[in-house]
């Protein structure tokens, strides 16, 4: 039995598994499995708030993510909201909410996409893996407006690349059905 890798966006079982019975029950497991992911950056205003909506965009039939800030900055920047609605993708209810909040709870995967939350967080009780991607912040930068807005751009189009790596090797560490 083959399944479709989960690395493209919106995976769905191959036509060329035998049965649509085995096609449809495959695929019902993939979706009741979801892996938990917490992105977390510093202020939870850019990066881990585009990380969250792209997953959930992207990759919502097999992540539940969510962010947080190890220092919350307590807005969502305007250009993380408009770089991701510019895809056609919703940052509707999005706010900046600290990482205590999730502190308790178990995730597959916490992704920090800063350094300085790198630092805060090196540890994260109850996950299972932990991933630094060092993306740098596109509020800094020259305020100058022609190219302020290409930063946020090029944040999300790394952080969609990340994305879709992490599913694909989240894909590869889930145990294969059996042949028939």
């Amino acid at each position: 039995m083959q399944v479709a890798p989960l690395c493209g966006r919106k995976a769905q079982a191959t036509n060329s598994l035998p049965g649509k019975g085995l096609r449809e029950a495959w695929w019902l497991k993939l979706q009741r499995v979801k892996k938990r992911v917490l992105f977390l950056c510093t202020g939870n205003a850019a990066r881990s708030q585009m990380a969250e909506a792209l997953a959930r965009a992207d990759h919502g039939d097999v992540l539940d993510p969510v962010s947080a800030g190890s220092r919350p900055a307590g807005f969502v920047h305007p250009l993380a909201i408009r770089a991701i609605e510019e895809l056609q993708m919703s940052m509707d209810g999005a706010d900046s909410k600290g990482a205590d909040e999730f502190r308790n709870q178990s995730f597959d995967v916490v992704v920090t996409v800063c350094d300085s939350a790198a630092q805060d967080c090196p540890t994260w009780p109850g996950a299972k893996r932990i991933e630094h991607w060092p993306i740098v912040d596109p509020s800094y930068g020259p305020d100058d407006p022609a190219t302020r807005y290409d930063r946020f751009v090029a944040t999300r189009d790394e952080l969609r690349r990340r994305i879709d790596e992490l599913v694909e090797s989240l894909a590869e560490e889930e145990p294969q059905p059996e042949k028939s």
